[in-house]
């Protein structure tokens, strides 16, 4: 689905043409409205979604183990969706609340004890350290987290 551009112009970026000899008209009314969403709009808001897209897309091209790491679930709460990826000794351990309320997520995260994971992308600005293999952490409504474990200096750099 083509994104109006901008919320300014009668075509709203897609057309100089008069909007009146559109084949369709150009959504007008709020919340979805040209002058409510629209490309410069997004750009210029740090919470949009298309800038939240551009930053997983970046994490995805930046850590290699998203396509090509090893899938695995861990079990947990219904409400909880979680797994690793695994390639080598990187693991991002993704964890998914389905619901509208606060979670606590509670999994098993062995052979990471002691380390401290980089939050490379989600809706929590750091996560705790892993004491024990038995890991929770508390995630918001709707909210996620991907923790990067790696050798010290990718997390280091992650952090960064």
């Amino acid at each position: 689905t083509p994104m109006q551009w901008t919320g300014d112009l009668p075509g709203a970026g897609f057309s100089d043409a008069n909007p009146y000899l559109f084949n369709q008209p150009i959504p007008c009314a709020p919340p979805y409205g040209v002058e409510q969403v629209n490309v410069v709009g997004q750009q210029a808001d740090p919470n949009s979604l298309l800038n939240w897209l551009r930053h997983t897309l970046y994490q995805r091209r930046r850590h290699d183990v998203f396509g090509l790491g090893e899938f695995r679930q861990l079990e947990c709460a219904d409400e909880i969706m979680a797994f690793t990826r695994t390639r080598g000794s990187t693991k991002v351990v993704c964890l998914n609340n389905l619901t509208g309320w606060p979670q606590l997520a509670q999994v098993k995260l062995p052979k990471v004890e002691g380390r401290m994971p980089a939050v490379i992308s989600g809706s929590i600005p750091e996560a705790p350290e892993v004491i024990t293999e038995d890991y929770q952490i508390e995630l918001p409504p709707y909210g996620y987290v991907w923790l990067l474990f790696a050798d010290p200096p990718a997390v280091e750099a992650a952090r960064n």
